[in-house]
């Protein structure tokens, strides 16, 4: 049995909440998880990640209820029993088995139009394939969150702080009065956290959870192992890990660490993820750290595929370097991290490791050393 289909069987007997998308599942997941607990529902939960608050990726729970993040990259997530259903984003990934993105689009559409009339479908309006996908639908059993002012739970007002962000959620839902929810608090940076957030809110309120119960919640929202999680500090300078391995995920980041830090030094450190990825989306992560002040290049992790020597790290790091206006620093090993943190991180900085492959070990052995 693949995962999906083993998924598939475990939950057939439950009321399932399934979060699919590009990108943000596994935050997304965690917390709807965290709304549901404190609403007392006792769900089961089977998530991509570790959940702080559980200490753990996976909870049985004793309700009807279940939250699970499905992952689209065999397609095996369209076996999954739906009662209410997320889309995040859709996005140029998992093209190997896809092989074409028109298919991965597909794919989304038939996940959605499964979704029964006694559920719902969440779907993200800010994302450009979504916005294809939702004039595809064949059927309105859906509803919208994002920025666009056209969606059903429309954020507006945000204000970003150094360690949260608040918002407003105004509701537009047919047949109801239009309602502006306020000052909702994350203890999480960037637009895209935001959105994650609304996803959850969306579907908690569908659910018939109250308002307070859903701020206190997200207010006490510990987070997910891997998402901007802030590892050690050395000579006043703060280290975090991050697992944004993708061209849109670390844009996302460096984004939102940006936005409330205007002014200091970001220093990225970045070990790509497949070289197959890497090929496929070297003009989009060329792209991708114009919100960086450095670039530390490692190693690509293969995950499992050949590893291609006739790779140009070189040629990857001027690409890098002349599209995102960043200084680019290529390194072979965690002890050659090391040394050049011992010899230039120093003052007003921050360094932030991305990657889904082995630089969290990386970091972690790291921060014993220094």
């Amino acid at each position: 049995y693949k995962r999906g289909e083993m998924l598939a069987n475990i939950v057939s007997l439950k009321k399932n909440i399934v979060v699919t998308g590009s990108h943000g599942k596994t935050t997304t997941t965690s917390l709807i998880s965290n709304i549901l607990f404190a609403a007392k529902l006792d769900p089961t939960i089977i998530n991509g990640g570790i959940i702080k608050f559980l200490k753990n990726s996976a909870k049985l729970g004793k309700s009807e209820w279940s939250i699970l993040e499905s992952d689209e990259s065999d397609g095996s997530f369209l076996k999954l029993p739906v009662t209410y259903s997320v889309v995040t984003n859709i996005d140029k990934e998992h093209l190997d088995y896809y092989k074409q993105l028109n298919v991965l689009q597909k794919s989304f559409q038939l996940f959605v139009e499964r979704t029964p009339s006694f559920g719902k479908s969440i779907i993200c309006k800010d994302d450009y394939y979504n916005k294809i996908m939702i004039k595809n639908l064949n059927t309105k059993n859906y509803l919208t969150y994002g920025f666009d002012k056209n969606s059903n739970f429309q954020i507006n007002n945000v204000k970003k702080k150094i360690n949260s962000t608040i918002f407003n959620i105004k509701l537009n839902l047919i047949g109801k009065k239009k309602t502006q929810l306020k000052n909702f608090h994350i203890p999480l940076l960037g637009e895209h956290n935001v959105r994650n957030t609304t996803a959850a809110i969306a579907i908690a309120l569908n659910l018939g959870i109250k308002v307070q119960i859903i701020k206190k919640s997200l207010k006490n929202f510990v987070g997910v192992e891997r998402r901007y999680n802030k590892i050690f500090s050395y000579r006043g300078v703060d280290f975090y890990d991050d697992y944004a391995h993708h061209p849109t995920e670390i844009k996302a980041l460096l984004s939102g660490i940006r936005s409330v830090y205007p002014s200091k030094k970001i220093v990225s450190v970045f070990q790509p993820h497949r070289f197959s990825r890497v090929k496929l989306l070297k003009k989009e992560f060329a792209l991708g750290f114009k919100q960086s002040d450095e670039v530390v290049l490692c190693p690509i992790y293969p995950a499992g595929e050949k590893i291609d020597k006739h790779f140009d790290y070189h040629f990857f790091g001027k690409l890098i370097s002349k599209k995102s206006s960043v200084k680019v620093i290529i390194l072979k090993t965690e002890d050659d991290l090391l040394n050049y943190f011992k010899k230039n991180i120093f003052g007003d900085e921050l360094v932030v490791c991305m990657g889904a492959g082995s630089i969290s070990t990386w970091i972690n052995n790291i921060s014993k050393k220094l």
